[in-house]
């Protein structure tokens, strides 16, 4: 296509601004010892990308490249100008909204906080887990810990069940890492009847207690006990883990044998096998 060495395309349509665009931006990507031809180059790219987003006719997927571009030459006001833009020409884009906020939270934005309670009115809720994984990430590093608690506890009503899961997850680690061991019980404590769950939620709980200098076995049984309960016909592992448990100096051997008899009942299909086979490994000291 000769037009791409001299100017804009002819016709004005959304495949003719792609094909230029991508190949102002191969050009821009060549290297060069000129700056006054990587200026050029620029120069024509962001021309060619200001002129398609005018029209209407500038695909999603350039927008990243295009405030790529404007954060690498510290145009701050611009790239946060292009990241309005694209939220408002895909407001129901998980990516774009997530592209744009990590640019305007690095930018320092003091709009953040609105953008993000905006994008999440118009997204997909069930594809929605990645701007709150980013929301909590922002508002534990720039907002009150009143604030970041606020956040976690509106994410984990969220009816979707992948937000809500990952949210408990989350604030409990968050929990551990701003108030030591007793908040994060406590936190746990406070969502331990609240379903759904992930293995995680337990599991991160359980290594927690094991991290205090004196870990209570009772706690550790009541962790293993609730996570057998959500997921004890499936996991043979958390089977083995709580047995191991037992068997470790804090523990009781004695109750080894009545978890196994449990487990045999409660497992599913395969799953008892595979449980049968790494039980005999551990018995004998292979594992």
């Amino acid at each position: 296509m000769p037009f791409l060495q001299y100017g804009f395309p002819p016709v004005a349509t959304e495949a003719m601004w792609s094909c230029y665009i991508t190949f102002c931006l191969d050009r821009f990507k060549r290297k060069t010892n000129v700056q006054e031809l990587k200026n050029k180059r620029q120069e024509r790219l962001l021309t060619a990308l200001q002129r398609a987003e005018e029209s209407s006719l500038l695909q999603e997927h350039f927008y990243k490249k295009w405030l790529q571009v404007l954060a690498a030459a510290g145009d701050a006001e611009s790239a946060a100008r292009v990241a309005m833009a694209a939220t408002k020409r895909f407001s129901q884009s998980v990516q774009t909204w997530a592209c744009c906020l990590q640019l305007l939270v690095q930018l320092g934005s003091d709009d953040v906080g609105r953008l993000f309670q905006e994008a999440l009115t118009h997204v997909n809720p069930k594809e929605s887990l990645p701007l709150w994984l980013l929301q909590v990430e922002w508002s534990a590093s720039s907002q009150s810990p009143e604030d970041t608690a606020a956040l976690f506890q509106r994410g984990l009503v969220s009816p979707v069940p992948a937000v809500s899961m990952e949210m408990k997850e989350k604030y409990l680690d968050w929990s551990y890492r701003t108030g030591g061991y007793k908040k994060a019980r406590k936190t746990f404590t406070s969502l331990h009847e609240s379903r759904p769950f992930s293995k995680a939620f337990f599991t991160r709980m359980i290594q927690m207690e094991k991290e205090q200098e004196l870990p209570k076995m009772n706690n550790l049984r009541d962790y293993y006990e609730r996570a057998l309960r959500e997921f004890g016909s499936t996991d043979d592992d958390l089977w083995l883990d709580y047995i191991r448990e037992e068997l470790s100096p804090r523990g009781n051997p004695e109750n080894c044998g009545k978890i196994h008899w449990r487990a045999m009942k409660s497992l599913e299909g395969q799953r008892v096998e595979h449980f049968v086979s790494q039980y005999t490994l551990l018995q004998t000291g292979h594992i």
